[in-house]
């Protein structure tokens, strides 16, 4: 998978969607849509991007010009209960207003 860079994903003009990835009750990475190709954002360091409460996440991207943000949240619990496992990982997305500012 290809990399970008936080800062640059905030400036990049053809940004067309952020996945913010719940991975546990208190960790969130995210991958981006630039031009039809998917990126895992990094820090400046070059390690995957993560950050431990999702209103850390909202503030790091005020000002993204993504056009669709969605929140997806992987679990294991309905195989934890002896349930099938989901057929699809985006069954649990939640689309957020992707109008996130200081207000917001």
């Amino acid at each position: 998978m290809l990399t970008i860079s936080l800062q640059r994903l905030l400036v990049e003009a053809s940004l067309e969607e952020i996945t913010v990835h719940s991975l546990d009750p208190c960790l969130y990475t995210i991958t981006a849509v630039i031009d039809g190709h998917y990126y895992r954002v990094v820090d400046e360091s070059g390690r995957p991007y993560r950050r431990f409460s999702l209103e850390k996440v909202r503030k790091d991207l005020i000002g993204c010009g993504a056009q669709k943000i969605c929140l997806l949240q992987t679990t294991a619990y309905d195989e934890m209960i002896g349930g099938p496992a989901k057929s699809s990982v985006f069954s649990n997305a939640l689309h957020l207003d992707t109008r996130w500012g200081p207000e917001a």
